[in-house]
């Protein structure tokens, strides 16, 4: 006879429930959980129901576990808990073709529906945290599977794929956006697709040597979408959190001057040691027998 695993509400132990029964007695507590109609049914007990599906989400057995919130909603549609672990069950069974992104946003969707107001803020952090990890994980399957580099043929689906992460991470931070992660992640993204795509295989120059580290450059229209896009949450991160981006101090060249020897600032017109002042922009250029004397104050 076939068994569902549940919880029991009193005690917290395992139960072993037959899907031909509405009831069953806790070996550990002796308590008598009774289901509302069969698991084969089209309605039964939720919390029943909801300790089912958590426990297979604890397994890792992530479809059941997706097929028991479905019938934890068709008993309450206004379970968000049961929205929410649904899309989420979905998205823990994402691969390199299939991300699963949409499952998880439509699951947050359905869910902010029907939190309560006082639970709005933990929910939503809690979202942003699954998110943001699960759109980490993509990124390591996708570069676990193009270790050695992208070929000429796979180039067009390895760019198409970060873009889906792109815009994963852009649904992300419009939940929250205080919440930078998500953000700074797309800037990390576009700055590396924008130095160009790792290469496959050797490559040789005109001197038939051979070229390391080579790598595909993108087209002017995939560099534009990538601007545009790191333009708006580089607006986002630099209203909330400007330090994150650092201070491009101008780099200040120095020379020497030919008459005292003292190093002085390119862009002076004059040697702060020797007094001279320099009408002519390229004063240290002149030859030393060319250069005329500087003039001195003389106080009486």
């Amino acid at each position: 006879m076939p068994f569902d695993i549940a919880q029991c509400p009193s005690c917290g132990a395992q139960l072993e429930v037959s899907k031909s029964s509405d009831m069953t007695t806790c070996e550990y507590c002796g308590s008598k959980v009774v289901f509302n109609e069969s698991l084969n049914g089209i309605s039964g007990n939720t919390k029943n129901f909801l300790d089912l599906a958590n426990n297979e989400f604890k397994l890792g057995n992530y479809e059941k576990a997706r097929e028991y919130f479905e019938k934890v909603l068709e008993t309450n549609p206004k379970n968000y808990q049961a929205h929410f672990l649904k899309g989420q069950s979905s998205g823990q069974q994402f691969n390199i073709d299939d991300f699963k992104f949409k499952e998880l946003l439509q699951g947050y969707s359905d869910a902010r529906k029907y939190i309560p107001d006082e639970g709005i803020k933990d929910f939503i952090s809690y979202a942003i945290d699954t998110f943001y990890t699960h759109g980490l994980n993509c990124e390591k399957v996708l570069q676990e599977k193009f270790v050695y580099g992208v070929d000429d043929k796979k180039l067009g689906y390895y760019v198409e794929k970060y873009f889906q992460i792109i815009n994963f991470y852009d649904e992300t931070s419009r939940i929250n956006e205080f919440d930078l992660r998500s953000s700074k992640r797309i800037m990390e993204i576009t700055k590396s697709l924008k130095s160009g795509v790792k290469g496959k295989g050797n490559r040789y120059d005109n001197k038939c040597e051979l070229i390391l580290d080579w790598k595909f450059p993108l087209s002017v229209e995939i560099i534009e979408k990538l601007n545009a896009i790191e333009n708006l949450h580089r607006g986002n991160i630099q209203k909330y959190e400007p330090a994150f981006f650092p201070i491009e101090r101008k780099k200040i060249e120095f020379r020497t001057c030919r008459v005292c020897g003292n190093t002085i600032n390119r862009g002076d017109k004059f040697c702060s040691k020797c007094l001279g002042i320099v009408k002519d922009p390229n004063f240290f250029d002149i030859p030393p027998d060319q250069m005329p004397q500087p003039t001195r104050k003389v106080f009486r």
